[in-house]
């Protein structure tokens, strides 16, 4: 008999056994899994994991799965532990067809096990990708460059910024992926005069850092093989970087016909399908989108203290952007609290940056009045975000595992009701993958 494609995953998990009594042939017996080593070292799982099954992609090396144990629990947490590495396969089979890939690799980093009145036993696992397991366990101090440093690539007289990202990766055993900055940025340069400092923070969180002060997204990817790599890319790099795919909003089924972009494919043409969205939202919110100020932190080298301030950035008559630093004055907000008290009430409450910037530097209704010019940065020193304009998507499609996060896709039918050909370019934050009991969908978030 004739069965269509239907969705499917396998989740195999490694180098188990926590517990010497549990042996691989009780665990082929109980689980009916095939893919049991020798040593009980690996173990697929799938027929022992209740709905629903999720995989997420967030900004910042941070991306999870999360799934439940609901039968031979009692059996199969022997063999889970922290730490264990677990991989996940997605796809879809028919009678004539088995098609899996490689979806995510990471570890088990909790176990949440419910011990229910009537003796059932069951347990949720959530797994992080190797990206944070890797960099987000130790705390480490370090400054760049430094002759006398434990990290080989920090021991010159200078160091650069590429460098930094490549030395990092290299110390925690991951492939580069993607390099991609500015032509000045790649200039950036850290020297005994211009001292770079990783402060108690672990290798996941000065990446991430690093990334926003420079205007970057960092993520990891991962091959077919599972292979993980490092990306370290300049934000408007990366929204220029366009997904092979597209999608489509049908604007109330007025649309009749789908380009090859807009289709999904499938081993078999048959099978192909448009890939509509549904359950849209679109949030506009002007005080979401990216102001050209916003506050920073920057460190004093003259006195070793982080202070605060805001940075803002200016355009031209030719369309050369220039990006000032502003240091708070802290005489001026001494004296708009004794002459201003309602002024005063204001800044206590929020800060001077939360007001609305203005012309004047003399008036004490503008932010610019509380913020005295420090110095002009290039793109050497500081890089700014490319424009947000305020405009969030939310929305569902039938599952497609093709769809990463961290680039561009073009949809056709958002924000342009008023034309059914008109498309626009949204960048995928993050997204979500999951199987359920009643079907399995891909749940996008994306900005513009």
């Amino acid at each position: 008999m004739f069965r269509p494609i239907q969705p499917a995953f396998k989740i195999r998990i490694h180098h188990g056994g926590r517990d010497k009594r549990v042996q691989a042939d009780q665990l082929r017996s109980a689980v009916g899994a095939t893919n049991v080593g020798s040593n009980g070292d690996s173990l697929d799982i799938e027929s022992c994991v209740a709905y629903p099954v999720t995989y997420e992609e967030q900004e910042s090396l941070l991306n999870k799965l999360t799934f439940t144990v609901d039968k031979h629990a009692e059996l199969l947490l022997y063999y889970f532990h922290l730490g264990q590495s677990v991989s996940l396969m997605g796809g879809f089979y028919s009678d004539e067809t088995y098609s899996m890939r490689h979806v995510f690799s990471g570890t088990v980093t909790r176990i949440k096990t419910q011990f229910a009145d009537n003796g059932h036993v069951s347990f949720t696992v959530e797994c992080m990708n190797y990206g944070f397991t890797k960099l987000g366990k130790d705390m480490k101090n370090f400054v760049y460059p430094d002759p006398r440093s434990l990290r080989r690539f920090a021991k010159g007289e200078s160091v650069s910024l590429e460098s930094i990202i490549r030395g990092i990766a290299e110390d925690n055993n991951f492939e580069i992926g993607e390099i991609n900055l500015s032509s000045k940025t790649r200039q950036v340069e850290f020297s005994k005069i211009n001292i770079e400092y990783q402060r108690n923070e672990s290798d996941w969180k000065y990446l991430t850092n690093l990334a926003y002060k420079f205007g970057c997204n960092v993520w990891v990817s991962s091959d077919e093989n599972g292979t993980e790599r490092l990306n370290f890319v300049e934000k408007s790099r990366a929204a220029e970087k366009q997904g092979e795919i597209s999608f489509l909003y049908p604007l109330n089924g007025v649309v009749k016909s789908y380009t090859s972009a807009e289709t999904q494919k499938f081993y078999d043409s048959a099978y192909n399908r448009p890939r509509l969205l549904r359950n849209v939202t679109v949030d506009e919110d002007i005080s979401a989108a990216y102001a050209v100020s916003r506050t920073a932190q920057y460190f004093d080298k003259d006195t070793g203290e982080y202070k605060e301030g805001l940075s803002r950035i200016t355009t031209d008559k030719d369309g050369h952007n220039s990006i000032t630093f502003y240091e708070l004055d802290p005489n001026r907000v001494a004296w708009v609290r004794q002459n201003r008290p309602e002024l005063a009430q204001k800044i206590m409450y929020s800060s001077p940056a939360s007001m609305k910037w203005g012309d004047d530097p003399n008036n004490p209704e503008f932010s610019s009045f509380y913020y005295k010019a420090v110095r002009v940065y290039d793109e050497t020193t500081a890089v700014f975000d490319r424009a947000f304009f305020g405009i969030k998507v939310s929305a569902k499609c039938n599952q497609d595992l093709s769809i990463r996060s961290q680039r561009s896709y073009h949809i056709r039918g958002i924000l342009s009701y008023h034309t059914k050909s008109k498309e626009s370019t949204f960048f995928l934050q993050g997204l979500k993958h999951i199987w359920d009991s009643d079907g399995t969908w891909t749940e996008l978030s994306f900005i513009r």
